[in-house]
């Protein structure tokens, strides 16, 4: 199971639409409005806007999660958040850290890129996640 917010330009929250399965998630991304909510953000005053548009899809069992901006026709912002090892200097030896909830962010990502990810974690695909966008 999943859930998923969405943020809207002009709206200062974040509405959470709950859980959804799979094949409802799909459907709702297939009628995502993202240019029109990118237009709208475009022709709005600046101190009116509050998000980029965004989707964020959490897999509930494994809580990994994608939260996609659009900021430009065919140009996503993809963060991803996962488990992670990671390697960070203490002095002057290496130490491997394991982060619960590691975050990462692609730029400049297509709508295919951003298709891939959400179809990915709807599949459970952790391997291509943490290949592409990890």
């Amino acid at each position: 199971m999943f859930k998923y917010t969405i943020c809207e330009p002009l709206n200062p929250n974040i509405v959470d639409k709950g859980t959804i399965s799979k094949e409802d998630f799909i459907q709702v991304l297939n009628e995502f409005p993202w240019l029109e909510m990118l237009n709208e953000q475009v022709t709005a005053d600046e101190s009116r806007i509050f998000y980029s548009p965004s989707l964020e899809l959490v897999n509930t069992h494994s809580n990994h999660a994608l939260a996609i901006s659009i900021i430009e026709p065919n140009q996503f912002y993809i963060f991803y958040k996962g488990p992670k090892v990671i390697t960070k200097r203490k002095w002057f030896k290496s130490v491997e850290i394991f982060e619960p909830d590691y975050l990462s962010e692609r730029l400049d990502q297509t709508e295919k890129d951003m298709r891939d990810a959400f179809s990915a974690l709807l599949n459970n695909d952790l391997t291509e996640l943490e290949s592409r966008w990890g």
